[in-house]
């Protein structure tokens, strides 16, 4: 009677490289909402910056009422509540590639809008 062995075959690692990949976005989401919420914070500041020196208006109906009500405090408020909310999105689908790309794109428009305050021609200080 001739032994039959059978060959041992393993589960696909697939699964555990895909969780990594996972991390890997997780992380880098958590990264690029940071940038973004830094460049958020710069685009804010200087808003008021030139606000203040009257060189320009808020064109956001909601921002100018805070503005006018409440001053440079209550546009702080609002912005931080609104970069809060946006946060919240990127990181409730943090393992999605559409969140990566939502980050992306939104930190290449805060870069164009703080490389336009660089070079914003008036001086407001």
């Amino acid at each position: 009677m001739q032994a039959t062995h059978r060959k041992i075959e393993f589960v696909n690692p697939a699964p555990a490289v895909s969780l990594t990949r996972e991390f890997d976005r997780a992380s880098r989401v958590l990264s690029f909402g940071l940038i973004l919420a830094l460049l958020n914070w710069y685009d804010l500041e200087m808003t008021l910056s030139a606000f203040q020196a009257g060189v320009l208006y808020e064109a956001n109906p909601i921002a100018e009422w805070l503005l006018s009500a409440h001053g440079a405090i209550g546009l702080r408020v609002f912005k931080a509540a609104m970069v809060s909310v946006a946060m919240v999105g990127f990181l409730a689908g943090r393992r999605h590639w559409m969140a990566e790309l939502g980050c992306l794109v939104s930190i290449v428009i805060y870069t164009v809008v703080a490389f336009a305050w660089v070079f914003y021609p008036l001086d407001f200080s």
